[in-house]
């Protein structure tokens, strides 16, 4: 995206752009991700307190629970206007695969 804006900055002079990922859902990204490295993920709806007592810690909760109750505003809808859209999280998951760690939670923690 920066390459593009810098490539033809009079295109995006007085652009708006929010650079986002792609719009899913928590089960749409579970199966992006699965597709993408081969491994099965499923989405999981903890309680914070749950989470946290899972090892999460309390900042990426506390920022799950922010995104979950405000949202974070960026929509792709505006870039696309543009050409540019988000690299599809299953793409970069294959990409990435050797580098992203997925657990197993035991089902005691359902």
């Amino acid at each position: 995206t920066a390459a593009k804006i810098f490539a033809d900055p009079d295109r995006f002079s007085s652009a708006t752009l929010e650079i986002s990922d792609e719009e899913l859902t928590d089960g749409q990204l579970a199966d992006a991700l699965s597709s993408g490295t081969g491994r099965p993920v499923r989405a999981l709806h903890l309680s914070p307190a749950r989470a946290m007592e899972l090892g999460l810690s309390s900042r990426i909760v506390t920022q799950h629970q922010w995104l979950g109750d405000i949202g974070y505003p960026a929509r792709a809808a505006a870039a696309r206007l543009y050409g540019l859209a988000p690299l599809p999280i299953a793409e970069w998951a294959h990409r990435n695969a050797a580098r992203i760690a997925i657990g197993n939670l035991s089902s005691s923690v359902l």
